[in-house]
């Protein structure tokens, strides 16, 4: 979802390739995002909603790409199959990515600097997969690869690790924190009714 809350964005295998689309949360008519990239996936806003972020698995364009959100030709940011997930920074100076699906080494790239320039993030452990974890100001929560029952989180200036809460089955696909802080999404694995749960007050 856009930060200001009145457009969301999501991925969709209508044929033969994924494609994204965004719309209005009160006309609720999705659109298309036009751009010169396929076979495109896990959209993220920018912080000023200007900007669409994307992986792509076009063959011999695959990486993390940025296009506006209107549409338009993508730009490059990281080349390669295992670049996954972007996420940008709350100061719109960074973006975030993981590198592989499963076990995923979390990774950054400065917009300033030129595409390719990623490196990873100091003292961030390895996340569970490519989906399970989500930024905020001052760190990232995630869930760690050798805990998938664990929420955790990870300081930006202390690069120091804490426990937030435990569930009683794994972490599935898909974490999401409020802008505010205030409540965290997740889905469990086992939960055949997919429902979507929230936390109010976890520090």
């Amino acid at each position: 979802m856009v930060p200001d809350g009145s457009r969301i964005a999501f991925d969709s295998h209508p044929g033969e390739h994924w494609e994204i689309y965004e719309a209005d949360v009160t006309e609720r008519k999705p659109r298309k995002l036009v751009t010169n990239i396929t076979n495109v996936g896990r959209p993220h806003w920018s912080q000023d909603g200007k900007w669409m972020y994307f992986s792509s698995q076009e063959s011999g364009r695959m990486g993390i790409y940025r296009c506006p959100a209107s549409g338009g030709d993508a730009i490059l940011l990281s080349k390669g199959a295992e670049a996954i997930n972007p996420q940008e920074s709350f100061d719109g100076k960074t973006v975030y990515f993981a590198s592989n699906h499963d076990k995923s080494t979390l990774k950054q790239v400065a917009l300033s600097g030129q595409p390719g320039t990623e490196s990873t993030v100091d003292g961030m452990p390895r996340i569970r997969e490519a989906e399970l974890w989500t930024l905020f100001r001052t760190g990232i929560y995630f869930v760690p690869a050798e805990a998938p029952r664990s929420l955790r989180y990870f300081d930006f200036a202390s690069k120091q690790t804490r426990p937030v809460f435990e569930v009683d089955r794994d972490f599935f696909s898909g974490l999401s924190l409020s802008p505010d802080g205030r409540w965290i999404m997740y889905s469990l694995v086992g939960e055949e009714n997919s429902d979507i749960m929230l936390v109010e007050h976890f520090r």
